[in-house]
């Protein structure tokens, strides 16, 4: 049975709230079947928003750092099944201790495991120079990257904390004179490799991208492409984490577009505030002239709209002023073959063959370049009303928060 993925590159939790409260609704309703919401934030407050929000985290890229995933209680088991080829880092902790324990499984490529206390400012760093482990085992082919591995801990009534990874006991730890009854269970990827977490099939997912990449997409991209096999048959819809208004009564036919039409390498949402969208609905007659000209972008990149804060905020005003009525195109399917903004884009499963992108220009690669050696072109669902708050030019002049307002009202 296919389904229905929507992926969303996070951002600012102030511009999150609305699409949250859409693509709720969606899921709730059995139109989306997942939402993979990839934290790329920049701050720690946004951070925070996700891990409260968005479900269980699924995936940690290595420079992901430690998540919490559980709270393990006195008289507990918890097992944990995971993928990783190499460097699986787990550890204990709890708020209140002044140093934390961290257990390496399969590190240095596989071939060691050690466990280590450390004092909290090594919480957020991969730096381990200097520490001399507590205890150290050569360890090589503990773990498999192919397959299910298993982290299974045991917290007893009497206070010690078993680990087991696969067939290797790491050492007890001693929490007999712990104040708590319980402590809590962090993980993390390290040093070039990744970590999937299996246990988790919620509609609401995580995924941890690298903090402080510069231009982080590629490793969405190259998740999915990597696992083309599993997602072959499904639909993908990728969404920017500023869009404030969704067409539910549209939606399932822009799937269906996508499902059908796989000439088209991608399929776009028909967007307010986009340069394209916005030359094709005043090409109709849709988008009166006092509202401006919204021309043709050069090359489908850019132009008066997209540096145009003011601009932006007439043109949001206006379809609101309607109640967000549709404001068709030229015909239910126009092709496209120049650049787009890939503000909310479907892709048929089959794409991903394509898509293990390098780190650079994703949207002038999904858009551009891929079609272009495909020989295929992206196309523009007429039917499916979406509202993208503003690019960054925009920023200036926008006045985001009344616009955001504004939409509220008609949500």
């Amino acid at each position: 049975m296919s389904k229905i993925i929507l992926i969303t590159f996070s951002g600012r939790e102030d511009r999150m709230q609305l699409l949250k409260t859409y693509i709720s609704r969606l899921i709730d309703k059995g139109y989306i079947d997942e939402w993979h919401v990839w934290d790329f934030t920049r701050s720690v407050s946004d951070r925070e928003y996700i891990r409260e929000n968005y479900g269980e985290i699924r995936y940690i890229r290595p420079a992901g750092g430690y998540q919490k995933i559980a709270s393990v209680k006195k008289g507990d088991v918890k097992r944990i099944t995971f993928r990783a080829s190499s460097d699986f880092h787990f550890a204990f902790k709890h708020p209140n201790d002044t140093q934390f324990t961290e257990c390496v499984a399969g590190g240095w490529s596989n071939s060691r495991s050690v466990v280590r206390k450390l004092s909290p400012e090594s919480f957020d760093t991969l730096e381990r120079s200097g520490d001399v482990p507590l205890w150290a085992k050569a360890t090589s082919g503990l773990l498999n990257g192919a397959i299910e591995n298993i982290l299974e801990i045991t917290f007893s009534k009497n206070g010690f904390l078993r680990s087991v990874v696969n067939s290797l006991d790491f050492p007890d730890i001693d929490l007999q004179d712990a104040a708590e009854d319980y402590i809590d269970l962090y993980v993390r990827a390290g040093w070039g490799y990744s970590l999937e977490l299996l246990d988790v099939n919620g509609s609401y997912q995580q995924f941890i991208g690298d903090v402080g990449e510069a231009q982080p997409y590629f490793q969405a991209y190259q998740y999915y492409s990597e696992r083309y096999t599993q997602f072959r048959d499904d639909i993908f819809l990728k969404c920017d984490d500023d869009i404030v208004y969704v067409d539910e009564t549209g939606f399932s036919g822009f799937v269906e577009a996508i499902r059908k039409n796989r000439q088209y390498f991608i399929i776009s949402g028909n967007v307010v505030n986009n340069g394209v969208c916005a030359y094709l609905q005043q090409k109709n007659g849709r988008l009166p002239e006092e509202l401006g000209v919204f021309e043709c972008p050069p090359g489908g990149f850019g132009g008066s709209l997209w540096e145009s804060g003011g601009k932006a905020y007439q043109l949001h005003k206006f379809f609101i002023e309607t109640g967000g009525e549709k404001i068709p195109l030229e015909s239910p399917l126009v092709e496209w073959d120049c650049r787009n903004s890939i503000n909310f884009i479907g892709w048929h499963g089959e794409q991903l063959r394509y898509m293990y992108l390098p780190k650079g220009d994703d949207e002038h690669m999904l858009t551009v370049e891929i079609p272009e050696f495909l020989n295929k072109k992206t196309a523009i669902y007429s039917d499916f009303m979406v509202a993208h708050l503003s690019f960054f030019p925009q920023e200036k002049n926008i006045k985001p928060s009344e616009i955001i307002l504004l939409y509220q009202k008609i949500l």
